[in-house]
């Protein structure tokens, strides 16, 4: 293959396999003389870079360059090891230009002399210009990547945002503001942290205002709520009661007293309110975690209860036609009596409230078996 450099040099000498018939015209070969300190400068300026340069303490300046290149290291190391631990818990990979700017600085940063450091400064980075972006890029990487706690805790609270039901305007600005904290996008240009921080912190509280405002109406509401599932208790138990006396007749929609249970164990006012919700570093409650800006579930309580009265009524009217047939089967009482026995065995409204385990009993007894 044709040769691409423009040079040959004494590191890609070994791999080079001659032709027979260049051997044969091949005079001499001439290595080149070591690159002269002057040659080295422009890279080095941009990894000395805490004391003015003296060109002419050329020892001095290889001193200093071999110390910034152990610094160099230690920086280029840990700042990789920081962006492949914010990359493995975002699950995103890395750009493949900052990838190549790391083994630049990587590799250089091995370097065991200047004359070293710079044959791979120009194998790797070809320029100056080139080097510089790299070191560029790695500084300002590391002002983001000290602070990678915070962009974890907000991207994190970002994502944790409940969303189901949510009012239109926080959610746009939470999912603009998801994509723009998106870590393949933000390493390439980490100088826009300290903005999309302060934007993030904005969001926050307003987020923080509105939800406390959700929380405190929906909570109202389910205070409402379960005051009318507590008051409805008693006649669930009667309900399930009068189900289980064969003698009243068939059940009725006996699945109401558990459908009535499971619905009870989900109405839990919350006991936080107001400004007190912390929401710092969590985005909902941490007593009930609610986790929607819909309403509370007020429709299903509705018909639940609904459901309860249509049951009751038909229970109620069995028992009430059964106590009315014992009274008319009476012998030896007076008619007039008799029909004011049967008005208040009629009258049995108030019989689900007192229906107790021992009346149900007794209503056992009391019955006919039909």
């Amino acid at each position: 293959e044709p040769f691409s450099g423009d040079r040959i040099t004494w590191d890609v000498l070994s791999g080079l396999k001659w032709n027979p018939e260049m051997t044969s015209d091949l005079e001499v070969l001439t290595l080149l003389q070591p690159p002269t300190w002057l040659t080295v400068v422009p890279y080095t300026q941009h990894i000395v870079t805490d004391a003015p340069f003296d060109v002419a303490d050329q020892v001095g300046q290889q001193t200093k360059l071999m110390g910034s290149l152990q610094s160099l290291k230690g920086e280029v190391d840990h700042l990789s090891s920081e962006l492949r631990s914010l990359s493995r818990d975002q699950g995103t990979a890395m750009p493949d230009a900052l990838l190549e700017d790391m083994g630049i600085l990587q590799e250089v940063a091995s370097a065991g002399d200047y004359v070293e450091f710079y044959n791979i400064c120009v194998r790797r980075a070809a320029s100056p210009l080139r080097l510089g972006e790299a070191v560029a890029r790695m500084r300002e990487l590391k002002l983001f990547a000290a602070k990678s706690g915070q962009y974890q805790n907000m991207v994190k609270y970002l994502e944790a945002v409940p969303v189901a039901s949510a009012p239109g305007e926080l959610l746009l600005m939470r999912e603009a503001l998801l994509a723009q904290l998106a870590l393949g996008q933000l390493v390439e240009a980490p100088a826009r942290w300290p903005a999309l921080r302060e934007q993030g912190e904005g969001f926050m509280g307003q987020y923080a205002t509105q939800y406390r405002i959700h929380h405190v109406e929906y909570h109202r509401q389910m205070v409402i709520l379960r005051e009318r599932l507590d008051r409805a208790e008693a006649r669930i138990g009667a309900l399930d009661r009068l189900n289980a006396l064969s003698v009243v007749g068939p059940a009725v929609n006996p699945e109401l007293p558990d459908a009535y249970r499971t619905l009870e164990q989900g109405i839990h006012p919350c006991g936080v309110i107001g400004d007190k919700i912390a929401l710092d570093s969590q985005s909902v409650c941490e007593a009930c975690g609610l986790e929607t800006w819909g309403n509370p579930p007020e429709a299903v309580v509705e018909d639940c209860i609904h459901q309860l009265d249509l049951a009751l009524e038909t229970q109620m009217s069995r028992l009430r036609e059964q106590l009315v047939g014992l009274v008319l089967d009476e012998s030896g009482t007076p008619p007039v009596e008799r029909f004011l026995r049967v008005l208040r065995a009629a009258d049995v409204d108030a019989f689900p409230d007192a229906l107790n385990n021992r009346v149900a009993e007794f209503l056992k007894t009391l019955l006919p078996s039909r």
